[in-house]
């Protein structure tokens, strides 16, 4: 199910399973959402997650910029989708798989085409937003698509939109560890991100926890070079992403994500002031805008203070 190599022994696999268990760090809980703040609420009811996506980015490939990308494109296509687009044909897919009816002709184009993917693949969808959260992570994320194979196990789907024009280029150099031996690219990153929440769906979530999970896959719908709406669909194993050792690449990933959730503002503050190498001048600059906090000049010393926001 992870793409675990065959040398790997049984052990290895253990390992992965009951890291965390055994030092309290994973909670299984199904998570919920929160549609007024777009965010998935946590088992305990009041803590908000972190989105898987964003956070990845942040801790492995925090310096990818998309205007880097684009360097070197001799032409862009127009962005036809935006976030509010793609929310509401989240919506008409949900809708269609909790009602078990299939497009119509008044559907979008972008349904016909994922149920046209799905298809040929003899997929049968669901379930649509599944959430899923860690509350000792403080991570969350949601499924795009739950589905069936013909030896009935449960398949993940994640869906991404567009990203034609440079969905595979590499200028931006390597991910952090324990991802340096692979390129940034948009690709990659949704590769990431499908192996992480597969690993959420393994060990953090009540969901189909009697079912076999077999495998995932990143269903991409895009426009080709005629205009013509397509799709390509990878099948994402562990091994392409994690190296030859996806159990030891995925302990420390899981790791990091664990050790730095407790990284608050205010820790940082303490941080700096501990001789922390953070730019100071970039972190006053940021909190300064958000208005949380201000410099407080004292002779020649400058402290940073974190203040309650007053509007």
């Amino acid at each position: 199910m992870y793409g675990i190599p065959s040398g790997a022994g049984v052990g290895a696999v253990h390992r992965v399973r009951t890291m965390l268990q055994e030092n309290g760090s994973v909670t299984r809980c199904k998570g919920e959402w929160d549609e007024e703040k777009s965010v998935i609420i946590l088992a305990d009811g009041h803590t908000y997650a972190r989105g898987l996506t964003k956070t990845l980015s942040a801790y492995f490939s925090p310096n990818f910029s998309i205007s880097v990308v684009l360097q070197g494109l001799r032409t862009i296509k127009p962005k036809k989708y935006g976030r509010v687009r793609a929310i509401q044909i989240e919506q008409e897919l949900s809708d269609h798989i909790s009602n078990k009816r299939l497009p119509t002709r008044v559907s979008h184009p972008v349904i016909h085409e994922i149920y046209k993917a799905l298809f040929l693949r003899d997929l049968h969808p669901i379930e649509s937003q599944l959430n899923l959260g860690c509350s000792c992570m403080r991570l969350g994320t949601r499924v795009d698509l739950v589905c069936r194979n013909p030896k009935s196990e449960i398949v993940l789907v994640e869906l991404k939109c567009w990203f034609d024009d440079y969905y595979d280029v590499q200028n931006q150099g390597f991910f952090q560890k324990p991802f340096d031996h692979m390129k940034i690219s948009f690709r990659r990153k949704h590769h990431l991100q499908v192996v992480i929440t597969r690993w959420l769906f393994k060990h953090c979530s009540h969901a189909y926890e009697n079912d076999t999970l077999g495998s995932c896959h990143l269903l991409r719908v895009f426009q080709n070079d005629k205009g013509v709406l397509t799709h390509e669909m990878d099948t994402v194993l562990d091994t392409q992403i994690c190296g030859e050792d996806p159990v030891t690449t995925i302990e420390k990933c899981i790791s990091i994500l664990t050790d730095t959730k407790k990284e608050t503002k205010r820790k940082r503050v303490e941080l700096m002031r501990a001789g922390s190498r953070l730019s100071l001048t970039r972190f006053q600059k940021t909190m300064d805008s958000s208005k949380r906090c201000k410099t407080i000049v004292s002779g020649s010393e400058k402290k940073l203070t974190i203040l309650p926001t007053t509007e």
